[in-house]
């Protein structure tokens, strides 16, 4: 199955991310859609220090159209979960510190709902079909994001 635009739009998640100052905003989000995932690239001006800018991924992976596991890469380390809560019947994703490391949200954990009260909610974005620079497809771990999205 291949998933198209409009279940990508649809069902990209609901983001928290830092209130930082304008320069250090979040930029834009990219999509790439392979095969059963997307993957959406959340692109920061900065990653906590001034001099390198900041792409952070976001899997949902789908089986029979349907989502079924969800990927994330913090700080160079593979998470991938199958048990997250939802806010409007879509995934919730938080991002944290000026690292912008990101969470999924799970309603039972107390540490998350912290780190949304201190957040921005963002539910309306733009997102562009695109790829970050060939550096972020690993960014420090051993897989490609492409490689780890297909093992969800």
């Amino acid at each position: 199955m291949v998933i198209d635009f409009q279940k990508v739009e649809k069902t990209k998640p609901i983001i928290y991310v830092p209130r930082e100052l304008p320069s250090c905003r979040l930029i834009d989000v990219l999509y790439e859609v392979k095969n059963d995932i997307a993957i959406f690239w959340h692109h920061w001006p900065y990653d906590g220090l001034p001099d390198k800018e900041d792409y952070e991924p976001v899997i949902l992976a789908y089986r029979n159209n349907v989502l079924y596991g969800v990927g994330i890469r913090p700080h160079e380390k593979l998470v991938k979960s199958y048990d997250w809560s939802m806010e409007d019947n879509r995934i919730v994703i938080v991002f944290t510190t000026p690292w912008h490391g990101p969470i999924i949200y799970n309603e039972k954990d107390h540490l998350t709902k912290i780190a949304m009260k201190i957040s921005s909610r963002i539910e309306n974005y733009q997102i562009s079909p695109g790829t970050p620079p060939n550096w972020y497809i690993k960014d420090g771990t051993k897989i490609s994001i492409y490689d780890y999205g297909f093992s969800i």
